[in-house]
């Protein structure tokens, strides 16, 4: 399959609400400190714009490195506002907004900063932890949810917090509330989540306390951020391991992998917040066979989209669950492997996979746990077995990048059609008020093709496809759409010549059309 360049991004194209487009997580970005002398030009940061529709990559020096801490937020039209490592937060001039120092200030964060300003080459490293989430209905006032470290290592000891961040009359942005304790009780390394509430307006926030079982729900809605209730059950998590909790991108599932305890998944009820366990799966480690010593355990973990696969990774190999089937743990199936790689302007060394985010085009990443300019790809996370497809260095990035990957929550889940919560929107009051649309470039192309569309209402679509259809009208090409993907990169070189209608459908009925001309 054709290798794609990615220069420190991945976008990500949303609905539009009545309050915002919701291309939240729009930007990816990405910067690592160089290994080897010859390797400076790779250093630094990146990102992409759109202009006119076409992508448009480009080299962004910010002075700012991302280690396992990485998050954005875009405005309603893509645009990027800020971002953190977790040190501070920044905009896109690369200068810290107002009273946006210091976030998660702490004996971790003078640990990071003392040997960020001894070697000019260190960030937060506590992953999946940080992220951004607009106030309901309120498109000038965004929450950053995050982990504050209170020791140093090796022993490990945080506090959930949250800052707002607020937009001021003349357009500045400014750090109204900052490292506000969300609880008194200790969060795992790692493991705080959101999911969009079954009204389509208001977030679920969670987090695992480390010591037990018990995960805690927080509501933000357009008038207050508040607690809601705790849920005990499953395996109890203790401070010494790596843990990603997430919820599925439909926000049925909720997901907690520990690095030491394994994997618990549960049915999550979006209207309640409620969990109902589902099943337990084993932790996968190796162990180093001469010391008898653990040396490589899960850092990666994603539900597709469909619901119908688990995929976990550790450095050296990437596994597959399928969760259909009725012995899940017996399912285990190796899916991808590392091949030994060793990226000469990186960290001296193999490749290795690390932390996993899915991407706009219905594509899980993998970014890579050395210093190096590869992240990995699982391209059809909804197949089985080899089918699904990974993809070892399958993305070429222009610039190093280590560990890093941005966290997300999926901003364009929509509501819970027909719940009891379901009160908000309607086809009166609708949670999107953009009419569909499609764009296709390059246009006139003559081998890949970027198809481009905005939102589409999942929770109404049962048979999401995109279509080319010549002028006698016979389809040249169909695949199904991923569920909440906006983008798809399409080989067209097998195409004949000529005009062709391109069109996305939910079975026969056409959504978004557009036109495509196929030139040699």
């Amino acid at each position: 399959m054709r290798k794609l360049i990615l220069i420190y991004l991945l976008y990500i194209v949303s609905g539009v609400s009545p309050v915002s487009a919701q291309k939240y997580d729009n930007t990816w970005l990405w910067g690592a400190e160089p290994q080897l002398q010859d390797s400076f030009i790779y250093a630094g940061n990146g990102e992409a714009t759109f202009p006119n529709n076409i992508f448009f990559p480009y080299s962004k020096f910010r002075n700012t490195v991302f280690f396992a801490t990485n998050t954005s937020v875009s405005d309603g039209n893509g645009n990027l506002l800020f971002f953190t490592n977790g040190m501070r937060i920044k905009d896109t001039t690369n200068n810290v907004i107002l009273n946006g120092d210091s976030i998660n200030h702490g004996q971790f964060w003078e640990y990071c900063k003392n040997k960020e300003e001894g070697l000019g080459l260190f960030s937060y490293y506590v992953p999946y932890s940080h992220f951004f989430l607009p106030q309901p209905e309120n498109d000038s006032i965004y929450y950053l949810f995050h982990i504050r470290g209170d020791t140093v290592p090796p022993i490990w000891k945080g506090s959930v917090c949250y800052s707002v961040v607020k937009r001021q009359a003349n357009g500045a942005y400014e750090v109204i509330l900052k490292n506000q304790l969300l609880s008194n009780l200790r969060p795992t390394y790692g493991g705080v989540s959101a999911c969009k509430h079954g009204n389509g307006r208001d977030w679920w926030i969670s987090f695992n306390q480390v010591g037990t079982n018990c995960v805690h729900f927080y509501l933000l809605n357009s008038d207050s951020l508040s607690f809601s209730h705790t849920a005990c059950l499953g395996e109890i998590l203790d401070y010494t391991e790596n843990v990603k909790s997430y919820f599925s991108l439909d926000g049925s599932c909720f997901v907690k992998t520990g690095s030491a305890h394994g994997t618990d998944i549960f049915r999550f009820n979006r209207c309640e917040g409620e969990l109902i366990f589902f099943t337990h799966l084993s932790p996968i480690f190796e162990v180093d066979s001469a010391s008898g010593g653990i040396v490589d355990v899960v850092i990666g973990s994603e539900v597709s989209s469909m619901n119908k696969f688990l995929y976990v990774n550790t450095a050296k190999f990437v596994f597959q669950y399928d969760l259909d089937t009725i012995d899940i743990e017996a399912s285990l199936d190796t899916v991808g492997v590392v091949d030994n790689f060793i990226d000469t302007l990186g960290t001296p060394g193999p490749y290795y996979f690390n932390l996993t985010q899915f991407g706009p085009d219905g594509k899980i990443y993998i970014a890579a746990r050395i210093n190096c300019r590869w992240m990995s790809t699982i391209e059809r996370p909804d197949s089985s077995g080899q089918q699904c497809n990974v993809i070892v260095r399958s993305t070429l990035l222009p610039r190093l990048n280590g560990w890093s990957i941005p966290y997300f929550p999926n901003y364009r889940l929509g509501r819970m059609l027909g719940s009891a919560c379901d009160t908000i929107y309607n086809d009166i009051h609708p949670i999107y008020t953009q009419t569909p649309w499609l764009k296709v470039y390059p246009n006139p192309a003559t081998d890949i093709v970027r198809f481009d569309y905005n939102w589409l209402e999942w929770e109404k679509i049962t048979d999401a496809k995109l279509q080319i259809i010549d002028l006698q009208g016979i389809v040249a090409y169909q695949q199904a759409l991923p569920k909440y993907s906006t983008r798809q990169d399409v080989t067209i070189k097998q195409l004949a010549t000529g005009v062709y209608t391109v069109s996305i459908q939910d079975g026969n009925k056409k959504i978004a059309v557009s036109k495509l001309t196929k030139v040699e």
